[in-house]
């Protein structure tokens, strides 16, 4: 919920996710919820794309097949989105998320990346582009509780994000099939106290 917020959604704004992972997922819902004219989410896993379509992306591309940042520009007419979501969590999206978003767009920095990494930007476009870059980490109070009272209201809905169910002897494997990107989430079932 803090990313959203600070991505200050509004009326008919185009918006640009970069990941298709849970995260990116929820971002899409919470935008439509907004009144973002369109939601365009840029990923690797076509299986992801298709998810984010399914729970509201208006066009999902993958990275592996086109360049996302000419292919906002050429869906925005030139101008880039109004607001761009990093949500992928690697340098080179870090990078690429600011070149996304049109002159004056805001830029969330949304996933983390390890300690003492170092991205570079193109200063000229970030300043004549008047471009808003800001970073996002973890949540208050207050957007716990929207986020609660999100998905008890169904604005965003979880299970399209949960691939299956897996017994807590093999959280291991479950992790290794997430990293893999073969799933998105694993619901993780304890044992049965006998």
């Amino acid at each position: 919920m803090l990313c959203i917020e600070y991505a200050e959604i509004q009326l008919g704004d185009t918006v640009a996710i970069i990941g298709a992972g849970s995260q990116a997922l929820m971002q899409v819902q919470l935008a439509n919820a907004l009144g973002a004219g369109r939601v365009i989410v840029f990923g690797r896993s076509k299986g992801r794309l298709e998810t984010a379509l399914a729970v509201g992306a208006d066009a999902a591309y993958s990275t592996l097949d086109i360049d996302p940042v000419q292919t906002i520009k050429d869906l925005t007419g030139g101008y880039g989105a109004d607001v761009v979501i990093e949500a992928a969590g690697n340098p080179e999206t870090w990078q690429i998320a600011p070149l996304m978003a049109r002159k004056g767009g805001t830029v969330v920095q949304f996933s983390g990346l390890p300690g003492g990494t170092q991205v570079s930007f193109d200063a000229t476009h970030l300043h004549y582009g008047e471009v808003t870059m800001k970073g996002v980490f973890h949540l208050t109070p207050r957007t716990f509780e929207k986020a609660v009272t999100a998905l008890a209201t169904g604005v965003v809905t979880a299970k399209v994000m949960i691939d299956g169910e897996i017994p807590l002897e093999q959280v291991e494997e479950g992790l290794l099939r997430m990293q893999r990107s073969e799933v998105i989430k694993l619901a993780v079932i304890p044992p049965r106290a006998s």
